[in-house]
């Protein structure tokens, strides 16, 4: 069943995997770093949950007594651009890791999508606990958390795996 879901996403991946695609991805990214440094402007340049590697309930709690009311732009923002960001770092992750590694290597594909569903996970946890907050701590912070954590750990994989295909590949036609 999964293998069946890997040769289906990576047929996907490989239709998109033209120049023309990535160009579009890579102005996606840069108009999402753009709307990123424009939230963190607008909430006070306070390091938000997502941005960071790791965070307890009392950090959300504090985070969100900071940022007040505008806690709700941070919401907002975390369903529209944080969810848009993912698809795009996503894509752009799988065309080069399918470029440079090839079909042997199919299952490293796995990799930023498994980035982008823990991102989507993440969003979707810090946006309950805005709209869930009453001025205390939740328990359910630890679940984004931990989403967090992962994403990140994930999204670096994936970098390192375009990096090292990169590098093997241009050694290869050397």
């Amino acid at each position: 069943m999964f293998h069946r879901f890997l040769n289906r996403f990576y047929d996907f991946i490989d239709s998109l995997a033209l120049w023309q695609v990535m160009a579009v991805l890579v102005v996606m990214l840069l108009l999402a770093q753009q709307g990123f440094s424009g939230r963190r402007e607008a909430l006070g340049g306070v390091e938000l949950l997502d941005g960071r590697r790791w965070y307890t309930p009392l950090d959300a709690q504090a985070l969100f007594n900071e940022l007040g009311v505008q806690r709700y732009y941070y919401a907002v923002t975390a369903l529209t651009l944080d969810l848009i960001y993912p698809i795009t770092y996503g894509l752009a992750f799988s065309i080069l890791i399918l470029r440079t590694w090839g079909p042997r290597f199919d299952w490293m594909l796995y990799f930023p999508l498994s980035a982008v569903a823990f991102d989507f996970l993440e969003n979707i946890a810090i946006t309950i606990l805005i709209f869930s907050f009453d001025g205390g701590t939740s328990a359910f912070t630890w679940f984004a958390a931990v989403c967090t954590l992962v994403k990140s750990v994930l999204f670096i994989v994936s970098l390192v795996l375009v990096l090292n295909g990169g590098v093997i590949r241009m050694f290869r036609r050397l």
